[in-house]
């Protein structure tokens, strides 16, 4: 298997259809599954994880989205 089993279950629901509610759902569960791997693979490599970065990209998501942007 290409990827840990939970990771394939996160990752099917990180995808919409057409639909405002279900993109926006598909954004924040595929920003999700990012952070969770990327603080796996900081951590196993001794990195600190910048939870800035993340809090601003999760800030702009949401800024942009609810724009229309």
């Amino acid at each position: 298997m290409w990827a840990d089993k939970s990771v394939l279950t996160e990752l099917r629901s990180a995808f919409s259809h057409y639909d405002e509610k279900d993109i926006e759902s598909g954004l924040n569960k595929s920003l999700d599954l990012y952070v969770k791997l990327a603080r796996g693979v900081a951590s196993k490599l001794g990195y600190q994880y910048p939870s800035k970065a993340e809090n601003f990209v999760r800030r702009l998501a949401e800024v942009n989205f609810h724009r229309g942007i």
